[in-house]
């Protein structure tokens, strides 16, 4: 493989999210919760109270499916392409389209991260996940099919070309895996509406036994969890094909 991009004349990413799920240590759920999402710590953010912030806390912390869920939204003001999502046991960054670049997006993670441990100083860090939604456009990307990438599937001695969900992992590291889902835009949730055909959806995240207590090994793991992300992403495409969307 050729060295990879560090820019695309035109990026295929839809939607980008930094997730951190933590434990509490000593700290009142309530009193962190509203440290965290002090409006003070964010500038130029709006705060909006989420409907799951309604349900009472015994109700959120009994229910696995509730934990994590955020409890404020915070936007950026004249920008919503930017928000930050906070709950008693996670913080969630999201930027939408037009994706503004890797080192903008990490300025977010490094305010979130500032943020989570000033407000929590105890805080252990149970899971971390970046993930990226890439939706591709043949006028932009130079691939026309999902047939056109890297990738084969035959069911049948038959090769599948359309209308199919493939969800594979890659090789990480001992602190990150991946996890790559690449499907036609039939299977698209929610469903893609404009020119673009295909989704690759590539989600890096830490296994299931990791802990973190520091601010610095978030920021490695985020720099390493890109590094497999880029990698697994131009995998799926040739040496030429990368060179056509390559920006000069």
């Amino acid at each position: 493989m050729p060295t990879l991009p560090t820019k695309l004349k035109n990026d295929a990413i839809s939607e980008a999210v930094f997730e951190i799920r933590f434990d509490l240590g000593n700290a009142i759920p309530e009193i962190a919760v509203g440290r965290l999402a002090d409006s003070d710590k964010w500038p130029k953010f709006v705060v909006t109270r989420l409907p799951f912030a309604d349900l009472p806390q015994q109700l959120r912390i009994a229910s696995p499916s509730l934990i994590y869920q955020p409890l404020f939204e915070l936007k950026l003001r004249d920008d919503n392409s930017r928000i930050i999502k906070v709950g008693t046991q996670t913080v969630i960054c999201a930027v939408t389209k037009p994706y503004p670049g890797w080192d903008e997006f990490n300025r977010l993670h490094i305010l979130a991260i500032n943020n989570l441990f000033d407000a929590i100083p105890d805080v252990t860090v149970r899971r971390l996940g970046l993930r990226y939604i890439n939706a591709l456009n043949t006028e932009l990307h130079h691939v026309a099919a999902i047939s056109d990438l890297q990738l084969g599937v035959s069911v049948g001695g038959e090769n599948l070309t359309t209308n199919y969900n493939l969800n594979f992992r890659v090789p990480g590291n001992e602190t990150t895996e991946c996890l790559i889902r690449v499907a036609t835009k039939d299977f698209a949730m929610p469903p893609l509406d404009g020119p673009e055909h295909t989704l690759i959806d590539i989600d890096t995240y830490t296994p299931s036994s990791i802990q973190m207590h520091s601010k610095n090994e978030i920021i490695e793991w985020l720099r390493n969890a890109h590094e497999i992300k880029n990698r697994a992403f131009f995998n799926l495409f040739s040496s030429e094909q990368i060179e056509v969307m390559r920006e000069k």
